[in-house]
């Protein structure tokens, strides 16, 4: 089979329509040179306020970015403040100079033991001398400590068999 050869259409001037251009759109009247020179004064004047605005602008962001480090550094010496020590070291007498040959002492303080409770019984009976009455020191109870393992869970005993009896339609069966 012979393949058509195509070529692309191309329009010839008789079929280009050309398209009417906007009817609601007025032609531009020529400006007058009086109109020019005003309107170039005008463009001038715009320019300068919207420099002059634009710099005041750039101001108040410095001064706001001003006050907002100062504020930051406020809060920071406000908490570094609140989180100092409470008692601070007063400062006291002057200190003598002290030689350096002579040791500085050192004071260890120790720690009270618990008291052991006594028990003490007195008997009244035969001699009432001076002896010293018995005394028993009593130890205190320790608590019980609980179980590393649970003590075992014996199983459940199992059930005796049971007869099942299912119904059908034939009769009952029963396993």
């Amino acid at each position: 089979m012979a393949e058509p050869t195509t070529s692309p259409i191309e329009p010839t001037e008789d079929e280009v329509i050309q398209l009417p251009q906007d009817v609601g759109a007025k032609a531009k009247k020529p400006r007058t040179d009086a109109q020019k020179t005003s309107l170039e004064q005008a463009r001038l004047k715009a320019m300068a306020v919207r420099k002059e605005n634009a710099e005041l602008r750039k101001a108040e962001k410095e001064v706001e970015k001003m006050e907002k480090q100062q504020a930051l550094a406020e809060r920071k010496e406000r908490v570094k403040k609140a989180l100092a020590p409470k008692a601070t070291p007063q400062p006291s007498a002057p200190k003598e100079p002290e030689d350096e040959d002579t040791p500085e002492e050192v004071i260890y303080k120790k720690k009270k033991k618990a008291r052991k409770q006594k028990i003490v019984y007195v008997s009244a009976s035969e001699s009432e001398s001076e002896e010293e009455p018995e005394i028993i020191y009593k130890k205190k109870k320790k608590a019980k400590q609980a179980t590393r393992f649970q003590e075992p869970v014996r199983a459940p005993e199992p059930e005796p068999l049971r007869q099942r009896q299912i119904y059908t339609p034939y009769g009952v069966y029963r396993t």
